[in-house]
């Protein structure tokens, strides 16, 4: 599958722009580990896009590369986004502080949940959480530092929210909400339906707010 098209199916990619498109008064939005920008063709026309990234992709539509925490921006943003970047980092913390710096209003991060009954099946029956933490014989520079689970996601969250004093919505992404054939989704609905959040929620997203 081409990257572009997988990218623009991704459910991050979708509940992201699904919540930035939610929210008052954004006209300016800087997304973080952009990729292909994909992003940007999911917001509403009146929100000025700005991509960040280590590398300039194969559309050349990344507005500022190199690591965001290095990268003088000369601006703020409404609203700032990094989807499932944070456990690619060493110093989360560091990202966090410097990703609400960037935003005059919003912050929107998604975290994985590594503790889901899928990745536990597949570390049990598969020898392996991923491609993403796979240790071979080739460097991968697009590589998960972190493994974390449902409960350590909601406390990071919390513990930024109450130390920059944000308000916080924090909203799950359950197993199989995206899945296309019926075998997927009656097993994903037992998933759902059996198992507890810890187990069942597959993605954890989080919307910061800077207080007036």
């Amino acid at each position: 599958m081409d990257i572009n098209n997988k990218s623009k199916s991704n459910f991050r990619i979708i509940k992201g722009a699904e919540l930035v498109n939610n929210l008052e008064d954004v006209v300016s939005l800087l997304d973080v580990g952009c990729r292909d920008s994909s992003l940007e063709d999911r917001l509403d026309s009146k929100i000025e896009y700005f991509g960040c990234d280590l590398f300039q992709n194969d559309k050349n539509s990344v507005d500022f590369v190199g690591d965001v925490l290095a990268t003088d921006f000369g601006r703020k943003f409404n609203c700032v986004v990094a989807l499932d970047i944070i456990e690619h980092v060493d110093d989360p913390h560091a990202l966090i502080d410097r990703l609400l710096k960037l935003s005059d209003s919003y912050l929107i991060v998604s975290l994985p949940n590594i503790y889901e009954i899928k990745h536990k099946f597949n570390f049990i029956f598969k020898s392996s959480l991923g491609a993403k933490y796979r240790f071979g014989i080739k460097n991968s520079l697009d590589r998960h530092r972190w493994v974390m689970s449902y409960d350590e996601i909601n406390e990071f969250y919390s513990h930024f929210a109450d130390k920059n004093n944000l308000g916080l919505s924090k909203i799950d992404v359950m197993i199989g909400l995206d899945a296309k054939n019926l075998i997927k989704k009656v097993g994903s609905w037992m998933i759902r339906r059996f198992f507890s959040r810890t187990n069942s929620v597959r993605t954890v997203f989080a919307v910061f707010k800077k207080k007036t």
